[in-house]
């Protein structure tokens, strides 16, 4: 006959198995060449899972240029009256990306820049600082990546790239972020704990 003991080791091992199958790797991708995106588009929020602006509080926007790192559409905004993907002008703003409904353990932006360094900022749910990373100038298409080294802390993001004289390009495009998600709840381990119960009650009652 089983003891109580192991009744609770049984719906402690169906709720690990349960937890195991809720907890999960996500990728989510944010890009410009997303299907029913066309050039000019407000994007701010045009995307699942992150709000995207500017510190100064414009909004994002799509736009075609040949150059473009992936695709043809890339991320810009607004240069006065008309539209600017070129991120390492002397006045151009910094993209900042902010999740929603997860944290991320790694962020990824893809780049082009003539001279200038690219740059790119975490911060967590408190809006703390979590560090920096520095992408070195480069003609050819280039990742920059900054990772907290597995935990889900990441919230926001910003991007900006360092203007050096005599260069304004600066080209961002492609924004990915990988999540732990979704953390298992804790009704479903409560729920995983309850079947095992049942399941040993049950085995307890045919053999009595």
């Amino acid at each position: 006959m089983k003891t109580p003991i192991n009744l609770l080791g049984t719906g402690l091992g169906l709720a690990a198995m349960l937890a195991g199958g809720l907890a999960h790797a996500a990728v989510f991708t944010f890009d410009p060449d997303t299907p029913g995106i066309n050039a000019g588009d407000d994007i701010s929020t045009a995307f699942t899972g992150v709000t995207l602006s500017t510190l100064s509080s414009g909004a994002v926007f799509a736009s075609e240029f040949t150059l473009a790192p992936t695709g043809s559409l890339l991320f810009a905004w607004k240069n006065g009256g008309f539209l600017d993907d070129h991120w390492g002008r002397k006045d151009a703003p910094t993209l900042q990306a902010d999740f929603v409904g997860f944290l991320a353990h790694t962020v990824s932006i893809d780049y082009l820049s003539d001279l200038g360094e690219v740059v790119l900022e975490a911060f967590d749910s408190n809006n703390i600082h979590l560090g920096t990373v520095v992408g070195t100038p480069d003609f050819d298409v280039q990742t920059l990546t900054f990772t907290t080294g597995g935990s889900d802390l990441i919230q926001r993001v910003w991007i900006s790239v360092r203007h050096a004289p005599g260069a304004d390009m600066g080209l961002l495009d492609h924004l990915v972020a990988y999540s732990n998600i979704p953390e298992p709840a804790p009704t479903a381990i409560v729920a995983a704990l309850g079947l095992g119960g049942l399941a040993g009650w049950r085995c307890l009652k045919r053999r009595a």
